[in-house]
């Protein structure tokens, strides 16, 4: 969760370095921001949450009969 709030803090300081006239530290903030949130992507839980998206129902659990 904190990879996901750091990237979207450098993209907000990117949008403003790139209205006060800093395009290219703003164009840097960029693409950290970017590659930030790509590499939450890539992790534990960024993982689970593409696995969510591309299945909602979640991963069919096998019913298994115990027998006391």
């Amino acid at each position: 969760m904190m990879a996901v709030l750091l990237a979207l803090g450098l993209a907000v300081f990117a949008g403003l370095a790139a209205s006060a006239g800093y395009k290219t530290f703003g164009k840097l903030l960029a693409v950290a921001a970017f590659l930030t949130f790509v590499g939450w992507l890539a992790s534990g839980p960024g993982w689970a949450v593409l696995g969510w998206i591309d299945n909602p129902q979640g991963p069919e659990i096998p019913s298994v009969d115990i027998n006391p």
